[in-house]
């Protein structure tokens, strides 16, 4: 498990696919998915506006 300034990430394993997720803050969840492409740090400015925002 690494930590970063989004949260610690974790991983789950679903239908035989291992997942990378982050839990962070409180409330209702938001969840952005990334494209195959890319890796999990993209999703990194969208999490900052939306903690801005409150969400």
């Amino acid at each position: 498990m690494t930590s970063t300034p989004l949260g610690a990430t974790r991983t789950a394993t679903v239908n035989g696919t291992t997942l990378a997720y982050r839990e962070q803050g409180e409330g209702e969840p938001v969840v952005f998915v990334h494209g195959t492409l890319s890796e999990m740090g993209a999703t990194g400015h969208a999490a900052w506006v939306a903690r801005e925002l409150g969400l």
